[in-house]
C-alpha cells in the first residue's frame, strides 16, 4: 500500500508583500478579545477597590455629617 502525502498549500501574500486579508482579519479579531477581556478584567478589579473602599468612605461621611451638625449647634 502507498501512501500519499499532501501537504498544505503554501501561505501566499498578497502583492507588495502584506499578509492576507484572513490573516489581518483574525489578528484584529484576536486583539478585539484580548482587548475586551483586560477591559472586563480590570473593571472587576475597579469595583473591588472601590467595594473595599466604600465602608471608608460612609465612615468619613458620618465624621464629616457630625462636625457640621456640632457646628450649627453651636452657633445657634
Amino acid at each position: 500500500m502507498t501512501r500519499t502525502v499532501v501537504s498544505a498549500p503554501p501561505r501566499r501574500r498578497s502583492a507588495g508583500g502584506f499578509p492576507s486579508f484572513r490573516l489581518l482579519e483574525a489578528l484584529s479579531f484576536t486583539a478585539s478579545a484580548i482587548f475586551s477581556g483586560l477591559l472586563i478584567f480590570w473593571l472587576g478589579v475597579t469595583v473591588a477597590v472601590v467595594g473595599g473602599v466604600g465602608p471608608f468612605a460612609g465612615t468619613l461621611g458620618f465624621l464629616v455629617e457630625s462636625r457640621r451638625r456640632r457646628r450649627v449647634g453651636a452657633a445657634a
